[in-house]
């Protein structure tokens, strides 16, 4: 199982909003990821940014007082990252 987050775990920045990746910000990122899976030839569960509602991971849309986290984590920019995310990385390993 891989995990696929907007950072490196507790403590550390958010390398991308769910709107850089909405916005094929990281593309190149992410399809290097999706052919490095495909080159892995075996079954392989993506855990894509779990727990959404989580306000402890920084992709959430809310803080932990239930504040809004800004422009670039609304639930629109959530979606549109995790569509491209999976657009991405299927087109990469088709292709790998």
């Amino acid at each position: 199982m891989v995990h696929l987050s907007t950072y490196n775990g507790p403590g550390t920045e958010e390398r991308a909003t769910p709107r850089d990746i909405a916005l094929g910000r990281q593309d190149r990122y992410l399809y290097a990821l999706g052919q490095d899976f495909a080159a892995y030839r075996k079954p392989l569960y993506l855990r894509l940014f779990s727990e959404m509602n989580n306000a402890a991971n920084p992709y959430s849309v809310y803080n932990a007082d239930g504040s809004r986290r800004g422009a670039a984590h609304s639930h629109y920019w959530f979606r549109q990252a995790w569509r491209r995310t999976d657009l991405i990385l299927k087109a990469a390993a088709s292709r790998g």
